[in-house]
């Protein structure tokens, strides 16, 4: 039987259009999907157990606009959003980007995925699949 999991992708948005992040999150998507399955696929090759597994994009991006005039801080009213979709996710992708640039609330949601023993993931730039969880000692 497969198993469907919910992808949250954590990636820079500050100063970009929605098209861009849009755009961005895609490629990332089906980046991530063909790595994952690639390492799934030598992982069954050297005999290991694999789960038959389908991912799913899980749509993050919010694009509200805050008009809540007790909101001092508008970044971490986008954070909290963010943090309440992750809450419905299964497995955390966080981009190179973010972790390059140490994108702030990309920051927040891997510490924040981390300690609540999300599988959390990235691509190295040989697009190796890299278990955050194993790098970080988590």
């Amino acid at each position: 039987m497969t198993k469907t999991l919910k992808v949250f992708i954590s990636q820079p948005m500050k100063g970009l259009q929605r098209e861009d992040i849009l755009k961005t999150r895609d490629h990332e998507f089906i980046r991530f999907c063909k790595t994952y399955y690639k390492d799934a696929a030598l992982k069954a090759e050297n005999g290991e157990q694999v789960e038959d597994i389908e991912l799913e994009l899980l749509d993050s991006f919010n694009d509200t606009i805050c008009d809540n005039p007790n909101v001092v801080h508008d970044r971490v009213f986008y954070l909290g959003r963010s943090v309440m979709k992750l809450a419905e996710a299964d497995i955390l992708y966080i981009t190179q980007d973010a972790l390059q640039q140490n994108s702030p609330g990309c920051s927040c949601e891997l510490t924040i995925a981390l300690t609540y023993g999300y599988p959390v993931y990235t691509i190295a730039n040989d697009d190796e699949l890299v278990d955050m969880n194993v790098k970080l000692k988590h």
